[in-house]
């Protein structure tokens, strides 16, 4: 059936607060955010990869570079360019290796703990209006306990991928360069450290699987990391379209609730500001009366009417019969 959706079943657990006005977050603007938040936090990576390289962490090996070049300029001999570089290509100090692969973690844990302790979102979450509370106070998450969300979310895995890049580079700072960029590099790569390296470096690929069908499957939406930190992630009822939707015709519609922050859009509507009253439509409040208003059949204006100047009446004429007579002078006798 058109237009029909089978009603909703709350299974949510009553001790999870969802305040007035919100929803829960959909996994759609969830996982758009995190997709989000991961580049951004991936772009800051360049700070502890210029530091390691600054500061000496990871570097190329001079001897091996020689080789090279050597090699190249008698390459013919050979199968190929670096078969006969028998120095590692790079050179690791263990220790600022560690210093600033702890750096990057600080910065993933400042950038995804700190956002939601301080102001319950990170930023791409704000951006698509998505807040992280606790579940039984409705107040924003402890630092504790957004730390503990970071590394069940990705702290974890992080910490995992930081681990298999430090093994590789140790691998590749103790072992010749023709034996993994050789000719026959393909039996070293396939034999023990590559079985390793791909087991390890398969578990942060793994990881946000099993978070999306943990969170999926959970009555209020609330995966591993989530579970573990006693957090929630809510959204608006009234979250925005990307753009204005405006319907033919005027604004609001029959069927369609108003917008907060629009004024009514396309056709009139009455009154407007700065137009007198027109006949047919009872006294807007803030208007002077109008000459003929009000008419029969409709409420009176709000207030008294003003007062109207006093007509000033001309003096009746008197009658004749009434008026005194007119006295004329006497005659003068003839001859006078």
């Amino acid at each position: 059936m058109s237009g029909w959706t089978a009603p909703a079943v709350d299974n949510r657990d009553p001790l999870d607060v969802v305040p007035s006005g919100m929803r829960l977050s959909t996994l759609g603007y969830r996982t758009g955010a995190w997709i989000l938040d991961g580049i951004l936090v991936g772009f800051l990576a360049i700070v502890p990869v210029i530091g390691a390289i600054v500061t000496g962490a990871v570097g190329l090996n001079q001897r091996a570079l020689d080789q090279i070049s050597t090699d190249w300029r008698t390459s013919y001999y050979s199968y190929g360019p670096f078969d006969d570089v028998t120095d590692p290509l790079f050179k690791v100090n263990m220790g600022p290796l560690l210093f600033w692969v702890a750096i990057y973690l600080a910065i993933n844990l400042l950038y995804y703990a700190g956002s939601w302790a301080r102001s319950g979102a990170t930023p791409f979450q704000k951006l698509l209006k998505i807040k992280v509370i606790d579940r039984t106070s409705g107040r924003n998450l402890t630092l504790g306990s957004a730390a503990v969300r970071w590394i069940v979310l990705q702290g974890a895995t992080g910490l995992i991928s930081a681990f298999a890049l430090v093994m590789v580079l140790d691998w590749i700072a103790k072992t010749p360069t023709n034996q993994w960029l050789g000719t026959y590099r393909y039996g070293v790569m396939s034999g023990g450290f590559g079985g390793q390296y791909s087991l390890v470096s398969s578990l942060p690929n793994l990881w946000p699987i099993v978070l999306f069908l943990t969170t999926a499957t959970h009555a209020s939406r609330r995966g591993l990391h989530d579970r573990a930190a006693g957090s929630i992630v809510l959204s608006p009822m009234d979250r925005p379209a990307p753009w204005p939707q405006y319907p033919q015709g005027y604004w609001p519609q029959p069927g369609y609730p108003p917008q907060p922050g629009y004024p009514p859009q396309g056709a009139p509507y009455w009154p407007q500001p700065g137009y007198p009253p027109q006949p047919g439509y009872p006294p807007q409040p803030g208007y002077p009366p109008q000459p003929g208003w009000p008419a029969p059949g409709y409420p009176p204006q709000a207030g008294p009417m003003p007062p109207q100047p006093a007509q000033v009446q001309p003096p009746a004429p008197v009658p004749n019969e009434l008026r005194p007579p007119v006295e004329t002078p006497p005659e003068a006798p003839p001859g006078s």
